[in-house]
């Protein structure tokens, strides 16, 4: 009952300030409503303002064994179009996934917490070895299952998450194949995979990563 309320309110907040009305402070509405339904509505205002806050939030998650090389000059290229944020995995210290756990208290957990609560959309940049995504990248999604195993509450977030990928190579050879890891990942996980770019490292196409952005953006 005490959320039912709180909800409605939130509701009507929202239908109001859509036509321009203004409210009182949350701190003024609270005083006025008994201790129980003030808590329950704090809580609901909060949760609501960060999803808010995060919507459309996008951040490229580099993943490969140069700071310096074709993916790097790929992502900066597509942040120069873009107001998205971008996160090195490089500079973050996890390993292997491990069925005993071991490892759990490396940057794995704090780094996909901080991503899971700051961004709404991910887009994975690696580059192309052997077919193949790169080996820190193939780590960072092993390690997935930690949010299954014993993270589940925040493994749980992702079920409203975006997904995309950005790749480069030499070549234009990939297959339909290689996209395959994100997509079952994505639909596993319950996230939204929006899609994927591949780019030639000597020939970035400018308009193809243009509307990748379009794409990214729209959803």
């Amino acid at each position: 009952m005490r959320l039912m309320q709180a909800e409605q309110f939130i509701f009507h907040s929202k239908k109001c300030c859509k036509f321009g009305l203004r409210f009182l402070p949350l701190a003024v509405i609270e005083n006025a409503l008994p201790a129980s339904i003030s808590n329950t509505l704090a809580v609901i205002v909060n949760t609501t303002l960060q999803k808010e806050n995060m919507k459309n939030k996008v951040v490229v998650i580099i993943g490969s064994s140069r700071n310096d090389g074709d993916t790097k000059r790929l992502v900066t290229e597509l942040i120069n179009h873009s107001n998205f944020d971008t996160i090195n995995l490089n500079d973050y210290n996890f390993s292997y996934y491990d069925y005993e756990h071991e490892n759990s208290n490396d940057d794995y957990i704090k780094l996909t917490k901080r991503i899971i609560e700051n961004y709404n959309t991910f887009i994975f940049a690696t580059p192309v070895y052997w077919y193949a995504m790169s080996g820190i990248m193939k780590v960072f999604f092993d390690r997935i299952t930690d949010l299954l195993d014993f993270e589940k509450e925040l493994g749980r977030q992702l079920r409203t998450k975006k997904m995309a990928v950005i790749t480069c190579s030499i070549g234009n050879n990939l297959g339909d194949n290689f996209w395959l890891p994100f997509i079952e990942t994505s639909n596993y996980l319950g996230m939204e995979y929006i899609g994927n770019l591949h780019t030639l490292t000597d020939n970035i196409n400018k308009t193809e990563l243009k509307q990748f952005i379009e794409q990214i953006n729209k959803n």
